[in-house]
C-alpha cells in the first residue's frame, strides 16, 4: 500500500476514534440541556419544541455512532 495512502487511512482511524468518544458524551449533555428546558418550562410549545430536539438528538447520535462504528468495523475487516 502507497505511504500517503496509509497515513491519510491512519488519520480517518483516529478522527473516528475520538467521535467514538466525543458523539456520545455531547449527545448526552444536549440531551439533558433540552431535558431541564422541558422540566422548567410552562409553555406548551417550548415543551413539544424540547421533546422533538431530544428525538432528533438521540436520532443523529445513533445514526453517527452506527457509522462511526461501521467504518471500524470495516477497518478492522479489511486489515487496514
Amino acid at each position: 500500500m502507497d505511504p500517503t495512502q496509509t497515513s491519510a487511512i491512519e488519520y480517518i482511524t483516529h478522527w473516528v476514534d475520538w467521535l467514538l468518544i466525543i458523539i456520545p458524551a455531547g449527545a448526552g449533555v444536549m440531551v439533558m440541556y433540552q431535558a431541564i428546558r422541558k422540566a422548567t418550562t410552562f409553555d406548551e410549545g417550548i415543551s413539544n419544541d424540547c421533546s422533538a430536539r431530544i428525538r432528533n438528538i438521540i436520532k443523529g447520535a445513533v445514526i453517527a455512532f452506527g457509522i462511526s462504528g461501521f467504518i471500524s468495523i470495516a477497518r478492522r475487516i479489511f486489515n487496514i
